[in-house]
């Protein structure tokens, strides 16, 4: 019984001191684990650090710095933007040479873009490219200015703490502008017509329209004291006839109509004394 008792008591204790054994292994692992840990940590905010201080790789608010893409085009194409006073010189250049450069030979309508023929053609949307060119030219220039001044970094910064309204509605407007486009024309002519039916202009002078018209009709083979004694001859014998109001709503045809060649016959009579024809 004795030898009995004591070989449990020996299992006993045996057990008790390998649990400890395992339990110190376990606790030796984890300090060496946490130790490894921490060494990586330091490591970790000693390259930190480095990349705050500017050393390769790494940029002044700590994170690493990615390739700027205009930077990466330029050393791609090996070109250069040219210097803003070469811009402004060309946009100069675009305004000055329909001043100068105007020649028959830019008649022909295959050169009609250029902006540099005698006869202008008629039309309400002509914007050849000069001197039309030189607003896109003087924007480039303005805007390479604005860039290379402090105002971008100030204007970076205003809004973003608070939203600011008119700079959500310029964004908005920038990333519409097609839109904008197609949608403003239309509109503002309907406010135009809308308003024109709420406070329409004033009635044309029918006297002033036709004696503008009829000088310069004239003026292009007569003098101007010729020209003013016509006109004014042929608007007394028209209203004297009563045919004024029937020619400025065009129900007189002046073609065909004999009262009318009588009446232009009769003042070019009266007027010719003491005039000639321009040379």
């Amino acid at each position: 019984m004795v030898e009995e008792r004591r070989t449990q008591v020996e299992r006993c204790c045996h057990g008790s001191y390998g649990d400890k054994q395992r339990h110190d292994e376990r606790q030796a692992q984890e300090e060496e684990a946490d130790e490894a840990r921490r060494g990586n940590g330091m490591q970790d905010a000693e390259e930190d650090e480095g990349l705050r201080k500017g050393e390769p790789g790494g940029d002044a608010d700590g994170g690493r710095r990615e390739p700027d893409l205009a930077e990466t085009d330029e050393e791609g194409a090996g070109a250069k933007p040219l210097p803003v006073v070469v811009t402004l010189l060309a946009a100069a250049a675009a305004v000055s040479a329909p001043l100068y450069l105007r020649a028959p030979f830019f008649d022909h309508p295959a050169l009609w873009w250029l902006g540099l023929s005698v006869n202008v053609p008629r039309s309400n949307d002509y914007v050849p490219l000069l001197p039309w060119i030189a607003p896109v030219l003087l924007g480039i220039a303005l805007a390479r200015l604005f860039v290379a001044s402090p105002l971008p970094e100030r204007l970076a910064g205003y809004g973003t703490a608070t939203k600011v309204r008119w700079k959500t509605l310029l964004e908005q407007a920038g990333r519409h502008s097609l839109a904008i486009y197609l949608i403003h024309q239309p509109l503002l002519i309907a406010l135009v017509y809308g308003f024109s039916l709420v406070a329409p202009a004033p009635a044309a002078d029918p006297v002033a329209g036709y004696t503008k018209s009829c000088m310069r009709a004239c003026e292009g083979e007569r003098d101007n004291g010729f020209c003013q004694r016509f006109c004014g001859c042929t608007l007394d014998r028209l209203t004297g006839e009563n045919l004024f109001a029937d020619l400025n709503r065009g129900a007189i045809d002046v073609t065909t109509d004999e009262r009318i060649a009588a009446i232009s016959s009769q003042c070019t009579a009266d007027a010719e004394t003491g005039t000639d024809l321009k040379e």
